[in-house]
Parts: structure tokens; C-alpha cells; sequence
């Protein structure tokens, strides 16, 4: 029995110390497991850490809805769109969290955070995957057991359980970890390669779906833009609630620090004139968002400085 678990110990110790140094020399960024257009932004903010004073974090719906051009032309400021689809609360925090630390900022940068209060459920085809738990460190992965363990759904505990052990540990990724090449010069500070990367540069990261649709002709969005027009929701109309449109001042969350300042905006809903998909506006709705987001960030920014 003896010689049984030393054998186990000399198998897994090797493992153990490949770990513990490869967590420690962090031999590759803490974005490596983001989407690639998701690194290009933190790698081109990393290294323009003072070119802007506003950016935009969240999925989609930040990438897709809030143009900076249009918020700058309201504000006078200068922002940057940071969002990207399927980047959930949890994998926002855990980015916003880590540039806190990195960006050497001269001044106070503004964080305006769509946020979705619930972390997101990690889907049985995507447990596993690097995307899904690459950013679930303890901070992130108590905040999601708390959640689910709170809503009794047992699976999504597994589930998150799993993928922090394995994220912690490295289960999995060491392969990957070893085939990472990090980006060197991001899409956002050299000559694009094509119209959808020209659109995005020029309008600083946001990339409406109608715009994208146009310039690729994705089968996909297409696809996606039929549903929508066959749907129930299209049919009955969507409620105008532009109205209820909030953009507040966070000052008790943790991300804060005395350079960055935290401020969350809900999501509405506008009339289907104005959307591409179920849960998308078109370039007219986006118009509309942006300019009422840099409306109430000046109202904000007004009765912050009286």
C-alpha cells in the first residue's frame, strides 16, 4: 500500500510543480483565454492607457449598441467601445479587475459597465472549454456559487465547481497554455486588413450587426435576422422604453480604485424599426442608445462637478 501511493506521489508531483511555477511566472496574460477581438482591445488599451477617458465594457449588447463616435460627439470626451459578444458579468469583472491593476493611468479613467447582475450559465457543450473559465478565479468563482447555490440549481454549481478547479489547476490547458502566442501590436493601432476591421477602428471598437451583415453577407446573420422577422416578439412590436434608460454611479463596488471609476447602465428595449435580431438594435436604434447614453453621462458628469 505504501509503495502504491508513493508511486501516485512521484506520478503527480512533477504535475504539481509544473503548475504551481507555471501560476506564478504567469507565462501567459490573464487575457489569453478571451476571444481574439476581445485581446486585440485589451492589448491596444494596455498599451494606450491614456488615450482615452471613457470605455465601454460588457457583451453584445455594449459591442453592438454603443457607438463612441456618437457618445464623444455628445460628451466631448474620448471613449472606447470594450464589449464583445458572449462576454458575460463575470468575465467583464474579472477583465476590468485585472486592467485596474496593469493600466498606468494619469488620470481618472470612466468605466461605463452593462451589467447584467446574474452571472451567466455555463452551457454542458462549453464546460471544459477555455473561454468558459479562464477568468474564474476564487473572487469570481464565490460570486457565482453564491448566485446558483442562492437559486438551489445544483448543475451550474458542478458546473462552476469544475471549471475552477480546472482553471486553477490548469486541467486541461497546459497544451494550450504552451501553444499561446500573445498579440504583439493590436488590430486597433496598425492599418486594418479589411472592411469589417476598417469599421471597427474607425468607430473605435463598435461593430453594429446590420453594418456587419452588409459588409460580410454572413449567412448566419441572415439566418438570425429571418427568425426575427418571423418571430412573436416582431409581429406584437417591442415596448419603447427608452425612457427608463439609467446610467448610475457604483461607488461600493471593488472595482473601484482611486484611478478608475465604475458606472453601470441597464438595458431597454426599442421598437422592432430600430432592431436587427431579438436582442440587438440596428445602426438607427444604436444612434438613438448612444446619444441618450452621452446625454445622461453629461447630466452626470454636471452634478459631479457642482
Amino acid at each position: 500500500m505504501r509503495k502504491f501511493f508513493l508511486k501516485i506521489v512521484v506520478f503527480f508531483l512533477p504535475l504539481l510543480i509544473l503548475i504551481v511555477i507555471l501560476n506564478e511566472i504567469k507565462i501567459v496574460p490573464f487575457y489569453w483565454g478571451a476571444d481574439d477581438e476581445m485581446r486585440q482591445k485589451i492589448v491596444y488599451l494596455l498599451d494606450n492607457p491614456n488615450k482615452h477617458d471613457v470605455i465601454f465594457f460588457g457583451s453584445s449588447t455594449t459591442y453592438r449598441h454603443i457607438d463612441p463616435l456618437l457618445f464623444d460627439s455628445i460628451t466631448g470626451y474620448n471613449s472606447f467601445n470594450m464589449g464583445y459578444a458572449g462576454v458575460g458579468s463575470l468575465e467583464s469583472d474579472y477583465l476590468i479587475d485585472n486592467l485596474s491593476s496593469l493600466l498606468k493611468l494619469d488620470t481618472t479613467l470612466h468605466v461605463i459597465y452593462l451589467r447584467r447582475s446574474r452571472p451567466g450559465n455555463i452551457a454542458k457543450e462549453n464546460l471544459h472549454s477555455v473561454k468558459s473559465h479562464y477568468f474564474l478565479d476564487y473572487k469570481r468563482y464565490k460570486i457565482a456559487l453564491k448566485y446558483f447555490f442562492g437559486k438551489g440549481d445544483l448543475i451550474q454549481v458542478y458546473r462552476y465547481t469544475v471549471s475552477y478547479l480546472e482553471n486553477l489547476f490548469l486541467l486541461g490547458n497546459i497544451k494550450n497554455i504552451m501553444k499561446y502566442t500573445d498579440i504583439h501590436i493590436s488590430s486597433y493601432s496598425r492599418e486594418a486588413d479589411n472592411s469589417s476591421e476598417q469599421f471597427r477602428i474607425n468607430h473605435k471598437g463598435f461593430f453594429p450587426l446590420d453594418i456587419e451583415f452588409r459588409i460580410t453577407n454572413k449567412n448566419a446573420l441572415h439566418i438570425r435576422r429571418e427568425e426575427y422577422i418571423n418571430s412573436e416578439k416582431y409581429l406584437k412590436d417591442t415596448v419603447n422604453n427608452l425612457d427608463n434608460m439609467k446610467l448610475t454611479f457604483n461607488n461600493s463596488s471593488d472595482l473601484i480604485t482611486d484611478n478608475i471609476l465604475l458606472y453601470e447602465l441597464n438595458e431597454i428595449e426599442l421598437p422592432r424599426n430600430y432592431c436587427f435580431d431579438t436582442g440587438h438594435f440596428n445602426k438607427e436604434g444604436t444612434k438613438i442608445f448612444s446619444i441618450k447614453l452621452g446625454e445622461l453621462y453629461t447630466l452626470i458628469m454636471r452634478q459631479h462637478n457642482h
